[in-house]
């Protein structure tokens, strides 16, 4: 079975949102509140499965996703959160925007935290879209 693992913010959502526009697929949904991250602990796959993570800081979910590689899951991992040692595995494809992080503050008023939100959400859209036009998105 494939699972799409996403943060439940408006980050991750958008991201599910353009990946499955561009490659339809019915795979299984993991999810969880906006502070949930560590989700890839709740992923139970095997050897020929395939995980796509969206918007999940790699460092809270090293341990899962390490153990995932070693039971043979292909990874395809996408996020903006900082990384440390992003683990080099033959099955995994990180593409980890590390550029464009910016500390989290706390937004001033509602309408600012919508804007940066659907800023945050065309940056996705923009990547993906990227990605399923067959062009390499380096970082």
């Amino acid at each position: 079975m494939n699972h799409d693992v996403f943060n439940g913010d408006a980050d991750g959502i958008c991201a599910l949102h353009q990946l499955r526009l561009a490659f339809p697929a019915a795979n299984n949904l993991v999810t969880g509140t906006k502070r949930e991250i560590d989700l890839l602990r709740r992923v139970e796959a095997g050897s020929g499965d395939e995980v796509t993570v969206l918007d999940l800081a790699l460092d809270k979910n090293r341990e899962a996703l390490l153990a995932l590689l070693c039971k043979g899951v292909k990874v395809s991992y996408f996020d903006h959160h900082v990384a440390e040692d992003i683990p080099e595995h033959p099955n995994l494809t990180a593409m980890i925007d590390t550029i464009s992080t910016k500390p989290h503050t706390r937004p001033p008023s509602r309408s600012a935290s919508t804007s940066r939100k659907l800023t945050r959400c065309a940056n996705w859209a923009s990547a993906l879209t990227t990605i399923a036009m067959g062009s390499p998105w380096r970082i």
